[in-house]
């Protein structure tokens, strides 16, 4: 892969906004979400739950539930504009160039079906593979994502593996179809610690050997700080700060990406601490506070971050707060 063509953006998400109708109101859930993804590149997005996360990733796949929709922006993937176009054109996109791994894999999973029907189908249709060389790339895809006795696997329906199991055959189908972008909404909150440092791993070996962009959703700013180049932080429906990896984890703008990392335990401290939670609750969508959603949370808020919503700005290092001259961190130091 060139230089030139991995500095080219695969996709770009352009002021986003996804409403919802609930109770006899319509509310919007993402406002004005604005990303880019680059090939070759992973994007980790980062927040709590109800921050938006995957309805940003439902958004760009359009698989919304039926009482959402976008209302206006743009989702430009390799150059053209999938928030609109109809579902036949989506078909060829969706599943073979955009591959998913849902948080659960019984989201992807048809109960109903052995995993040899639902690895084969998509290849079939997507690339025009006969059954027979589909069956011989799913045993392949089934090996390299670790799966033991991968040939009765295939026969098996998802309710007879095991968690990890279902989620190595889910990446797997993502991947079949050598996607050029993989969203993996939350891959492995569902598993337990050991399988989800495999999972990781597998995902980083796969994506590296074909090349596959990545964007990487998790509420857990660790795991994200260990697999992605960049980090967009998710609050209340946007993004409220975006900066390489690096910068984001040793120079924190937002206040509220500092408590994300103050809340990371130690495990490498000499002695326990109190564990460190963010007070409060996210807001309800649709039921924001005036000003900057955070402030009801934020020790640094003061008079405006009540009164007005900061915008996002983009000076060298995107964030949105009225304060964001100074990093959390240091700010942090300043208060009281």
């Amino acid at each position: 892969m060139t230089t030139e063509s991995m500095s080219r953006p695969l996709i770009e998400v352009d002021r986003l906004y996804t409403e919802i109708s609930a109770g006899g109101r319509t509310f919007d859930v993402l406002r004005g979400v604005s990303f880019h993804l680059n090939v070759g590149e992973r994007l980790g997005i980062v927040g709590e739950s109800g921050s938006g996360k995957s309805m940003t990733a439902l958004s760009i796949m359009r698989l919304l539930p039926r009482a959402a929709s976008i209302r206006s922006g743009r989702i430009l993937f390799n150059g053209q504009d999938i928030s609109s176009i109809s579902a036949q054109d989506l078909a060829p996109i969706r599943g073979s160039a955009i591959g998913m791994v849902f948080q659960d894999p019984m989201t992807s999973l048809n109960p109903l079906l052995k995993i040899e029907r639902q690895l084969t189908d998509g290849m079939e249709y997507h690339r025009g593979l006969t059954h027979a060389d589909a069956r011989r790339r799913a045993l392949e895809l089934l090996e390299r994502v670790k799966v033991p006795r991968a040939a009765q696997v295939l026969a098996s329906y998802p309710h007879q593996l095991s968690g990890g199991m279902r989620q190595r055959v889910a990446i797997a189908m993502a991947l079949s179809c050598r996607p050029k972008l993989l969203i993996a909404d939350e891959p492995t909150t569902a598993l337990d610690v050991t399988v989800q440092a495999e999972v990781i791993a597998l995902l980083q070996e796969l994506t590296a050997q074909e090349e596959t962009s990545v964007i990487f959703i998790s509420h857990s700013l660790d795991l994200v700080a260990e697999y992605c180049d960049r980090v967009c932080v998710m609050y209340a429906g946007r993004i409220v700060e975006s900066a390489s990896t690096g910068q984001l984890v040793q120079t924190p703008r937002h206040p509220y990406t500092n408590d994300l990392i103050d809340a990371v335990p130690d495990i490498d401290a000499e002695q326990i601490t109190r564990f460190r939670a963010i007070g409060g609750q996210p807001p309800q969508p649709g039921a924001l506070p005036n000003g900057c959603p955070y402030h009801p949370r934020c020790a640094r808020a003061e008079g405006i971050c009540r009164e007005r919503e900061p915008l996002m700005e983009d000076s060298g290092r995107a964030v949105a707060c009225w304060f964001s001259n100074h990093s959390s961190k240091e700010a942090g130091n300043n208060v009281g």
